[in-house]
């Protein structure tokens, strides 16, 4: 040798790699790439399939779909090398090393030749003497070069047009930032098929995110195929996208494939300019949860409600909760549901807690919190289920979602404007077709408010520095829409039961949102604004509360005295309950206050049948205190102060019957309670 580095050939031409094949070798690179093709005779007709099957950028994926971890590994960091070529010493100390032992990558080298992949040359032309050089055919380099990493722009370079980073060939031409058309519909509409029909689904049902395998379930069996190149040219010369290679895998996101990528510029003009689906109705949780919560405290105050060995409440006892709630019934959220979060809302604000029997039990936060106005136990309720402390089971993807989706709500949702063709419900109740006030909020596409969410915060993702660790979402083909369905759950699920949204149905199906009476007032802050008079109270019982402003206080309190026909919506049906009424009078409230609450909120005079009936209905009412536990007497009243003042035993004092005596749940009969009390000097017998 002269001293001088020998130049590397180009890159390996697929068609070269099968000519120097033997028949033997091209007949297994078949059976591995064409298993169901037919066996052709000829060497001529075998090196002319395996070219069409190895050049099918749909085949080649696929193909690397089937390789193990290992194997894969091997080929993505030859693919990384100069023309797809090293010999394994470089291979292995090169900044994008192999992971592995020197003998497992060479068996992984090995099993890639077997399949084609690799070629595998000792010949001096091609490295140093006495080196072996693996080589991948070029159109298989060039097919996979965003599995290899020449593709790997950061994705916010790609995905956002401000700040697109063209990339290989793009790139040192010196192409610039793309420029979003002015009319991204008129744009779309000018593409020819499949591209056309590629863009508007994409966009509508994916919120302009797609990857190749996701894409390849969805389009091959409608004979639309994924093809790179053209999607690149079509997409980028129409300045609406780009196809790139998404790896989120650091960020906890299982995807590492090719996508078809439009800009959130485009994106974010499709769906301004898509204004709002059409709907057949409005559902309005309102705070029909809170309720619900208050109705389950209630019923553990009344009643029996066991709890297992695990923690949790038995099934026959949540049935009979979910029995007595109230919670608007509809196809998307079951009564079990509403009866779960109710019981996990009052345990986890500590309203009850379990005893020594493992039975629920009214604590005396529980019995303060039902006092409170609504949108105080709103608020509760709502920090206990979204804030970043408690949400230790929540992914956090959802967790930042959510503060997105919030965000997007006031914005989008409580703009004080009517899109066009956006649903106006006083068209619905009277047919007149005036303008709306400005201050009802917009509706907005559900779909496409749980997109913009998980657009922006995949943005937001992937500039941060710092690898926090993650629990991860999802380690499937299709995270990326799994984050966006996660999302609109979490919109039309989470948010509508807690009633700081509205929904627009169609076919029962939520497809449009906006933010509700109580989210404004959550949200935003904003001052309650109470409807004047909603109530119509007939002298059958039957009260009719009317949605002309804001209801949800006075249905909040109707609620403690009368019972909702669940299949009303819009206009809803109560009817006066005696057994309701008794109860909240043996609880020391007044009947004349009712009176006087239904006579303020009622639209005509309140008929004089229903106050006679309310007052003769307490008039009767009897009430006695029974208690369940040990009562615990002592010789010396000092200690007694003690006790009730000590930090542990008086959360566990049922009631002080005199000087010396003092009612205790059953749990002081527990080895550490006992153990407090004895170091007061006292024992129990």
């Amino acid at each position: 040798m002269n001293g001088r580095r020998r130049r590397l050939p180009d890159p390996l031409p697929l068609r070269s790699h099968l000519k120097k094949s033997t028949v033997e070798e091209l007949s297994e690179f078949l059976r591995f790439w064409g298993p169901h093709a037919k066996r052709r005779n000829g060497r001529g007709q075998l090196e002319d399939r395996l070219l069409r099957l190895m050049s099918d950028e749909n085949v080649v994926y696929s193909k690397v779909d089937l390789l193990s971890d290992t194997v894969r590994g091997a080929l993505t960091a030859l693919l990384r090398a100069t023309h797809f070529t090293s010999d394994l010493a470089s291979l292995l100390r090169g900044i994008d090393s192999l992971e592995m032992e020197s003998y497992q990558a060479e068996a992984a080298l090995v099993a890639l030749a077997r399949r084609g992949f690799v070629r595998i040359s000792r010949q001096p032309d091609w490295l140093p003497y006495g080196s072996s050089a693996y080589a991948v055919p070029r159109e298989i380099g060039l097919v996979l070069h965003g599995l290899a990493g020449t593709d790997r722009r950061p994705f916010w370079q790609v995905f956002s047009a401000a700040e697109f980073k063209p990339a290989g060939a793009d790139a040192r031409a010196g192409a610039e930032a793309p420029v979003i058309p002015d009319d991204v519909r008129e744009a779309v509409a000018a593409l020819k098929d499949p591209f056309q029909t590629i863009a508007r689904e994409v966009l509508d049902r994916y919120g302009g995110l797609i990857t190749r395998r996701e894409f390849l379930e969805q389009f091959t069996a409608r004979g639309i195929a994924w093809r790179s190149a053209a999607f690149r040219d079509e997409f980028g010369r129409a300045q609406l996208g780009t196809v790139a290679h998404v790896d989120l895998k650091t960020k906890a996101i299982g995807i590492d494939d090719d996508a078809l990528v439009f800009f959130i510029e485009v994106v974010d003009a499709w769906m301004d300019s898509a204004g709002v689906p059409e709907q057949d109705a409005v559902l309005s949780a309102r705070g029909a949860l809170m309720s619900d919560v208050r109705t389950t405290l209630e019923t553990v105050r009344d009643t029996k409600v066991k709890v297992a060995r695990g923690g949790s409440v038995y099934k026959a006892s949540r049935t009979r909760l979910a029995d007595r709630l109230g919670f608007p019934e509809t196809r998307m959220i079951a009564r079990a549901d509403v009866a779960e979060r109710a019981l996990s809302i009052a345990r986890g604000l500590q309203l009850v807690r379990t005893t020594g029997e493992r039975r629920l039990k009214l604590t005396d936060k529980g019995d303060e919190w039902m006092r409170q106005p609504l949108i105080d136990k709103l608020r509760e309720a709502y920090r206990l289920l979204f804030s970043d402390e408690v949400q230790t089971l929540r992914s956090i993807h959802l967790r930042g979602m959510h503060a997105l989706l919030e965000k997007l709500l006031i914005k989008e949702c409580d703009n004080g404007k009517v899109g066009k063709g956006e649903p106006d419900e006083k068209k619905q109740t009277d047919g007149d077709v005036s303008e709306v006030s400005p201050s009802v909020p917009a509706w907005r596409s559900s779909r496409d408010v749980a997109h913009r969410a998980r657009n922006l915060y995949l943005l937001d993702l992937v500039r941060e520095d710092s690898q926090r660790n993650r629990t991860p979402l999802a380690v499937c083909d299709g995270a990326l829409t799994e984050l966006g369905r996660a999302a609109h759950d979490m919109l039309t699920r989470d948010l509508f039961v807690l009633g700081l949204v509205d929904l627009a149905l169609r076919d029962e199906e939520p497809v449009a949102v906006r933010l509700s009476a109580l989210g404004r007032r959550l949200l935003r802050g904003d001052e309650a604004r109470p409807a004047d008079r909603p109530l119509v109270v007939n002298p059958d019982f039957e009260i009719l509360v009317l949605p002309e402003g804001e209801i949800d206080d006075v249905l909040h309190e109707l609620d403690r005295i009368a019972v909702r026909d669940p299949g009303s919506r819009e206009v809803a049906h109560y009817h006066l309950d005696r057994a309701r009424l008794e109860r909240v009078t043996a609880l020391d409230e007044d009947v004349d206050a009712w009176i006087t609450f239904l006579r303020n909120q009622a639209r005509a005079e309140l008929p004089q049948n229903v106050a006679y009936s309310l007052r003769a209905w307490c008039a009767g009412v009897q009430t006695a205190e029974a208690l369940r536990g040990v009562l615990v007497t002592v010789n010396d009243p000092a200690v007694l102060k003690e006790i009730t003042a000590h930090a542990r035993l008086k959360e566990h004092v049922l009631k002080i019957v005199d000087q010396q005596s003092v009612f205790f749940d059953d749990a002081v009969t527990d080895g550490e309670l006992k153990k407090e009390l004895e170091a007061l000097g006292v024992f129990v017998k």
